[in-house]
């Protein structure tokens, strides 16, 4: 996409259900309580319409077809296109820990993981504990078991070790 004389416009489809969003705020001040949400949105819902960006979220493409010129969507809907422009993102890495579960880890990747963490019951006001260099090898009820065999209580856990992209809808 570019500006000026040429510029493509049209529909931006997204599978997020935020426009897009600053995500090094999300680890910073927005979990700790002191970035509002007003601080996340990278451009104003004016600024799509400005620029004649049709913005839809929660829009996650299932299948192209080249061919036809066709995008499928998980709720069932087709969109046609003449160029198509691919930013698939990335899906948060998921570390094999036994024990962990759904309820009890938690990736941050979205706007929509950090609003469940605020919401989270167990959070705590005095913050995160950050236990760089290490990692969790195991849980044993609420006990993190470190590599470096240290063990930590927790409520639970924020996994950041890193994404791989989401290539599969282009494979």
């Amino acid at each position: 996409m570019r500006s000026g004389a040429g510029a493509m416009r049209g529909p931006s489809r997204s599978s997020d259900d935020s426009a897009p969003y600053a995500r090094p705020n999300l680890s910073n001040d927005y979990l700790a309580g002191i970035g509002p949400d007003e601080w996340m949105p990278l451009r104003s819902p004016d600024y799509y319409s400005n620029q004649l960006i049709g913005l839809e979220l929660n829009a996650r493409a299932l299948c192209i077809d080249v061919g036809k010129k066709q995008v499928y969507t998980a709720s069932g809907k087709t969109y046609a296109f003449d160029r198509l422009l691919l930013a698939m993102g990335a899906d948060p890495v998921k570390l094999p820990i036994p024990n962990a579960s759904e309820s009890n880890s938690f990736y941050l990747r979205s706007y929509a993981d950090g609003r469940a963490l605020l919401r989270e019951p167990h959070r705590q006001s005095q913050g995160v504990v950050f236990h760089l260099d290490n990692a969790v090898t195991r849980l044993e009820g609420r006990m993190a078991v470190l590599k470096s065999g240290a063990r930590v209580e927790a409520d639970f856990l924020v996994l950041g070790v890193g994404v791989r992209p989401s290539v599969a809808l282009a494979e």
